[in-house]
């Protein structure tokens, strides 16, 4: 069996008269959610590409503005791949933004000294929050999820139950169903 192949349980799930007994998985994703080592290792991609790409960010000419479109086009394209399915917690969306303050002050040459905020730079960037970004990809996702026609496996995965299931005791676990389910209601889509 091959790393990427997770095994669901030894009962298989049926959905739409079919029988699932496996699923693909990235290999740095973990069963239960936890996307941590992906953001981690995207996060590190797009370092390594804002490295390589050091002689842009510091050459004479001052053109910031085009210096933060290709931030935007190429290192934070890298950064957030596959972001529209990661369950943000305050420790990554922490991370997502430390990265994308640390790239937006190397590209306007602000350095901590000059004591600015976090919100000063992005508005002198005209930048958002990277998990602002992301909390938008995931919304799109989730619109072209709910726009499916009832028969595709996505949509029917969005909105399935197990039967008869009785909860756990303690806090309910944050699913991407109830946070969906909560953002929607609250008026965040």
């Amino acid at each position: 069996m091959k790393k990427d192949v997770c095994s669901i349980s030894s009962n298989p799930i049926n959905i739409l008269n079919t029988s699932i007994r496996s699923i693909r998985l990235p290999k740095n994703t973990e069963i239960h959610g936890d996307v941590t080592t992906n953001v981690n290792c995207r996060l590190g991609k797009a370092a390594a590409v804002f490295q390589r790409m050091r002689s842009i960010w510091t050459s004479s000419v001052d053109i910031s503005s085009t210096k933060i479109w290709l931030c935007e086009a190429i290192v934070l394209f890298v950064a957030t791949y596959a972001c529209d399915t990661w369950k943000i917690t305050a420790k990554i969306a922490h991370k997502l933004n430390l990265f994308h303050q640390q790239c937006l002050r190397k590209l306007l040459r602000v350095t901590y000294l000059y004591h600015i905020t976090n919100e000063e730079v992005l508005k002198r960037a005209g930048s958002t929050r990277l998990q602002d970004i992301v909390a938008e990809c995931r919304f799109h996702l989730t619109g072209h999820i709910l726009h499916l026609s009832d028969h595709r496996h996505s949509k029917t995965a969005v909105r399935w139950a197990p039967a008869g299931g009785t909860c756990r005791r303690g806090r309910p676990k944050k699913t991407w169903r109830r946070i969906r389910h909560k953002k929607t209601w609250h008026g965040y889509i």
